[in-house]
């Protein structure tokens, strides 16, 4: 199984951090974020990570910083994003390295998943090898979803609505920023779609438009679980500074 890092975002919420340090090479308890994301991927069965990085020297740096760290675990593939067009668009380039019918994993370069919370994710319970035949979606709570991703589901744990940053959300369940996708080609058409249609959200292409494509041509979407550290800010980089320093003591 092949896994997708977007980590182009400028990071514009921790800057001036970010103007020299990609933010996905900012530090947590001494080691970047890349790292731990990395580590949390050990027993996954990963056959490649693709890194979807900005052009230039910080794009170098992250993917340098990869080869150094995990060279030995893991095959990498360097995408570079030209251009900011958002998380929707880094994915769709990143899906290019994929096999159509293969299955992908995709982590958001600011997530850093909870080794606590690992039993509820069905990605994390392959010890034989075996993936499930349906797409799955990450959740956890969120203080506030109209700064996030709506998720709603049934009784039977699939997903009936996602919304990107809801005017009056009535849930506080968000995506985690860890999504996986039982067939690459499936996404890979529907983010097509969203980016030949020019569906932006804020100026961007969004995965949150693909998955509601695809919902609505009829894939189903397994909810699981799955808390994860959100980087992308000065207060997610201290919880997990806290969360992590805890755990070297």
């Amino acid at each position: 199984m092949r896994v997708i890092i977007p980590c182009a975002g400028k990071g514009t919420r921790l800057k001036p951090l970010t103007d020299t340090t990609p933010k996905i090479l900012l530090k947590v308890a001494g080691k970047p974020v890349l790292g731990h994301i990395l580590d949390w991927l050990v027993r996954r069965h990963i056959s490649e990570v693709i890194l979807v990085s900005p052009p230039g020297e910080m794009g170098d740096d992250i993917y340098g910083y990869a080869l150094k760290y995990g060279g030995d675990r893991y095959r990498f593939s360097d995408v570079r994003q030209a251009a900011p067009e958002g998380q929707g668009h880094a994915i769709w380039l990143g899906l290019k390295c994929t096999q159509p019918a293969d299955p992908v994993l995709i982590i958001n370069g600011d997530s850093i998943p909870y080794e606590a919370d690992a039993t509820y994710f069905w990605i994390l319970n392959f010890g034989d090898g075996v993936l499930p035949d349906t797409s799955i979606l990450g959740v956890h709570m969120v203080d506030d979803c109209r700064e996030h991703s709506e998720v709603k589901w049934n009784e039977n744990w699939y997903l009936s609505s996602i919304v990107e940053k809801p005017e009056n959300p009535t849930s506080n369940y968000s995506t985690s920023g860890v999504y996986y996708f039982r067939e690459s080609r499936l996404l890979y058409d529907a983010l097509d779609f969203v980016i030949r249609d020019n569906k932006r959200i804020n100026g961007e292409f969004n995965l949150t438009s693909a998955i509601q494509d695809l919902q609505a041509h009829g894939e189903r979407f397994r909810i699981e679980i799955l808390t994860t550290l959100d980087t992308g800010s000065f207060e997610g980089l201290d919880k997990a500074e806290g969360y992590f320093g805890e755990e070297k003591q």
